[in-house]
This record gives C-alpha cells, structure tokens and sequence, in this order.
C-alpha cells in the first residue's frame, strides 16, 4: 500500500470539501502506518475544517508523541486548543518552537496570535520586531505585526506597518491588499484610495485572462449568485438576509458561493433561502471561479471587495456576465472585472464617479436593508438621568485620531457627561490604555470614560445600549451595522458628514429612518448637535419610548427596514444590469420615498 499516494488523494478531497471520502482515506493510511507524520497533519486539518477540535486535539497530540521532535503536532495542538479558549496553553504548546535556531515563522505568527487573544500586545509587538529582525526577507512575519496593530486599534500604526511591508515587498498581493483596505481607516483621500486599489487589483490581474462570457438572453428566471466569506452570524447578513427573503422565487435563482470557514444557524437560514449554496473556503481561484461558471449566472454580486475574506481573484477571472460589489466594502476594488458598486444617491453623489474603478448604481432611497435581531430587549431606560453618557460600540479601528478630538470635543462641551465605548479589545487593560492616553492628549479625565469588551451574545451586546443616552458616529470609517442598532434600540445617533461613501453612509441610514437632523456637515456642526440631544431629555425619553413615536417604531416602519419595496428596487437593479444597462442612474420605486 503506497501510504504517501493514499494521504495526496485525501489532501485532493479535503481541498474539494469532500470530507468523508478523504477521512476513510486517512483511515487506511493510518491502519498501515499509525505514524505517519503527514497524515495526521492531514487529518488534523481535516478535523479543523470541520469544527471537531477536540478530536483536533488527539490527532495533534498523537503526532507530538510519535514526533517530539518536529513541529507538526505543536502547531495542530496550538490550533486545536485557540478556538476553545485554551490560550495558555496554546501559547506553551508553541514556545520551544518559536525561539532558538529551530523557530519556525509559521509557529511565529500563530504564537502572536495568540498573544494578542490574551490582550498581551506589547509582548506580541517586541516578539513581532524579533521576527522581522530575523527574517527580512519573509513577507509573512510581518502579517502578525500588522494583525496585532489591527486588534489594538492602533491605526496609523498599521498604515505605517502596511506601508513599511509593501515598499520591502511590492509585489506581495496580500500586503497591497490590506493596505487598500486598511488606508480606509483614516483619512486617506479618495485618489489615494483608488491607487491603492489599483496596485493592489494590478497584482491579481497579472498573468489571469478573464473568461469572455456573453450576457444571455432573458428567458427564464435570472440567475443571481452571492460570494461571502460572511455568511453566518456577523453584520452583513443583517442586510444580506431580507433580500434573499424578499427576492420573487419565480423571477430569480439565487445561489450563495460561502467562502468562510465557519457556518452556523445563521447559515443554515440563509442556506433555505437559495436554490443553491456552495461551501468553497477550500477552493483555489481557478476551482471556484470554475464552479460559478458551471451554474451559468446573469449577475455574481461579491460582498466582501477587497476586505478580511474576500477573493478578487476570483472577481479578476470574470464568473458572470456582470460581477457587482454590495455592502460588505465601503470602497472601490480597482478590479476591472468588477463592473458595478451598488450604492445610492446619497453615499456617493453624482461627483464621485471618479473615485472608483466601477460604474455606479445608485438603489435610493438606501442601499441597505435592515432587519435587526429578532429577540431585540426593550429600548431601556433614558431621559433625563445625570450624567449624560455618550457611546460608541464601533470597532478600535474606525476610532481614529480624527475621531478622538470630535468626541473630546463634545465631552468638552457637555460637562460631567460620560463617554462609554464598547468593541473588541476594550477587556484588555493595554487597549483601554492606548484609547485614554488619546483622550487625555485632548484634556478628557479618564474617570469620563468606559471601555467594555465584546459579550458573548447578541442580546447581550443590544443591552448595552441602555446605557447609552446619545451614540456618537465615528469618522472617517463610520459605522453601519452599529448605527442601525443603537436607532432600533431608541438611541439617536450622531453623524459627521464627510465627502466619501464611508462618511456619508451614516447620512444615508439616518434619512431613511427620517433622522437626517442627526447628521452634521462640520465639526462644529457635530459637536452641537451632540450638545443639543444631550440638554434635551424630554426629546432623548420620546425617542426611547416603544410606542409608536418612539425611535424603534420610526425605524422598523421606515424605508430601512421595508424589505417588501426594498426587494422590488433590487430587482429592478439586477434587472437593468442584466439588460446591459449598470448605467450611474437612480432606481427607485414607487413610494420609496424617506419616511
């Protein structure tokens, strides 16, 4: 029995998702050869790519006792162990590997994993530079540096670290790729933005020759396709969801590509939502692009662009007659391939077609669609209670510099009022004290703040709102998901308007839910509205009420969370798409109009 030949066609199946063929594969290998270092790493992934970590967790263990002296086992048990919240000992599990002579950069980078998980980020930045040091020449020491700048919310720090990486490494495609993203952070201009796009797209497209397909005749129902790495409990499918539900079943075939590695309930609801749903986090480019294509889609709509899990390669191959980025990525892809942005009027006016690669179609009056959790606790109590608290549950990163001094500004203006701040991160005492030290540069007293880590579920972070009298947008990155729960939950939100998609989608979701007086067009503006809402809590109590002048009612009855009307506007789009006409137009129905 050729061992090696039976553990390369279980690799094969992994690779197509096939599991259980590729397990009974690893079984015979391992009847034969119980130690057999490679399929047990094989087997360990396989158990990784099915969730099944304690088993994980054997098989790593299995290879660390017939292999003590290799690598292997200690990095499965690392991997093994993270998920369930063993970081201790993942990070022992990984020490003997990544110092001395035999460290392994791969080892490296989960060991600042790690770290960082723990809330240990100036351990995991000084062992980060050692790394750098050692290895100038791997592309790949420098991702845990710039992960861990990433989690501390430290984002001129991870521009700078991005910058550093990709001069060292121009031709480095998921460098360039986080820079484009990460540069959306700050305030980087729309030019800059598109440049860095562009260089980015210009690595992908090399040496791939997208596929000439022909827009099809309409007959029959048009075939839609959706590509995420996001499907599953996480912000885009609060949009995401009431399209497919609302979507007539008789004029379009939906089909969703998931290319993430975890699926939950969430998933399986979206999954009943489609005529087709396709596992593809094991697929290469040329594989996934290939499946597309099999399902002979009229329009793929990506949702990722070229954020955290998406797959441009894929989009630069060409699946789809028309390709379309939506909703999970407030900037352009400098893709060729990608023909359309979905936006609307209001997050990009008629002057912005020239900072970004696709042609615009515009969906008015909101390019979103909310539906909130379906369990939402009561909007909680507010009114006229002292001190004011003012709150933002936005992620560290979208707290920029720019950020700070608006929000200072309005401390400086509301005395004794309070500032509460919840995201990932915030339980760590190295993160809360980055965030102060910004606040105290701009003379705010670190009694005034509040910082409060993720919690574990979604009612519980909902409930957090009833602490919060007025939540404060941030800029320029504004906030989309979150801007929508604190209305729902009868907070008023606070919006700087700023002149990109990204500042002015606050803008848009306040308009829809006929809150635009929120919206501010300075600083000076934001500050005073903030200001405004804080002395008013006779308005703040009107707004918190669940009857029907209260804010959620507002909301759910708005052009937000309509998904019926929002539906029909979406099929008209996908319809002038398919026709041939992305056009920069307006589409709109019929008594759409902001409430």
């Amino acid at each position: 029995m050729d061992v090696s030949a039976l553990v390369r066609q279980a690799e094969r199946e992994c690779a197509a998702g096939r599991f259980g063929p590729a397990e009974d594969l690893l079984s015979r290998a391992l009847r034969s050869r119980p130690d057999h270092l490679h399929a047990l790493a094989v087997l360990g992934l396989l158990h990784q790519a099915r969730g099944e970590f304690e088993a994980m967790e054997g098989v790593a263990r299995r290879a660390m006792e017939a292999w003590p002296d290799r690598s292997t086992g200690r990095v499965l048990l690392a991997e093994a162990l993270t998920p369930r919240g063993r970081l201790e000992e993942a990070a022992a599990a990984l020490g003997p590997i990544t110092r001395g002579p035999g460290a392994l950069p791969l080892a490296c980078c989960k060991l600042a994993d790690v770290l960082t998980r723990l809330g240990r980020f100036s351990e995991a930045l000084a062992r980060c530079a050692e790394w750098i040091e050692r290895w100038p020449e791997d592309a790949v020491v420098r991702f845990p540096l710039c992960d861990t700048l990433s989690r501390m919310g430290e984002g001129p720090g991870l521009v700078g670290a991005l910058r550093e990486g990709v001069a060292r490494f121009p031709g480095h495609q998921p460098l360039r790729r986080w820079m484009a993203s990460a540069a959306l952070y700050e305030e980087t201009p729309d030019g800059d933005l598109l440049a860095l796009a562009r260089s980015h797209a210009a690595l992908i497209e090399r040496g791939v020759s997208p596929a000439a397909l022909r827009r099809r005749a309409r007959t029959g129902p048009i075939r839609v396709g959706f590509l995420s790495g996001d499907l599953r409990t996480h912000s885009v499918t609060y949009f995401l969801r009431p399209l497919l539900e609302g979507l007539d079943r008789s004029r379009f075939w939906c089909s969703c590509y998931h290319t993430g590695g975890r699926e939950d309930a969430v998933s399986e609801r979206l999954r009943g939502l489609v005529a087709c749903w396709r596992r593809c986090e094991r697929l290469g480019d040329e594989q996934l692009a290939a499946a597309i294509r099999a399902d002979g889609l009229d329009v793929l709509v990506d949702l990722a662009g070229v954020g955290t899990g998406s797959r441009p390669g894929v989009i630069a191959r060409r699946c789809a007659p028309v390709q379309a980025t939506f909703l999970g990525y407030p900037g352009t892809t400098g893709l060729g391939a990608m023909d359309v942005r979905i936006v609307d009027s209001t997050t990009d006016p008629l002057h912005s077609e020239s900072s970004c690669s696709e042609r615009l179609s515009r969906l008015d009056p909101c390019f979103l669609c909310y539906r909130p959790w379906e369990d939402l606790p009561p909007p909680g109590r507010a009114g006229g209670r002292e001190p004011v608290t003012f709150g933002s549950f936005n992620s560290p990163l979208k707290v920029s510099g720019r950020t700070v001094a608006l929000w200072s500004g309005v401390l400086s203006a509301v005395p004794k009022s309070r500032l509460l701040l919840k995201g990932s991160g915030q339980e760590f005492a190295e993160a809360r004290e980055r965030l102060v030290s910004a606040f105290e540069a701009k003379g705010v007293e670190r009694s005034r703040l509040e910082m409060v880590g993720q919690t574990p579920g979604v009612r519980e972070h909902l409930e957090h709102y009833g602490r919060v009298d007025v939540a404060l947008d941030t800029y320029p990155y504004q906030g989309t998901t979150t801007t929508c729960e604190a209305l729902v939950m009868g907070v008023p939100v606070v919006v700087r308007v700023g002149d990109s998609h990204r500042s002015r989608v606050g803008l848009s979701i306040l308009k829809a839910v006929g809150q635009a007086g929120f919206a501010a067009e300075s600083d000076v503006g934001y500050i005073e509205t903030a200001r405004s809402l804080a002395n008013d809590a006779d308005l703040r109590q009107r707004l918190r009420s669940e009857g029907p002048d209260g804010l959620r009612a507002g909301v759910l009855g708005s052009a937000l969370c309509d998904a019926g009307a929002y539906a029909r506007r979406f099929e008209s789009l996908l319809g002038s798409l398919v026709d041939g006409d992305p056009g920069t137009g307006t589409l709109s129905a019929p008594g759409s109009e902001v409430r």
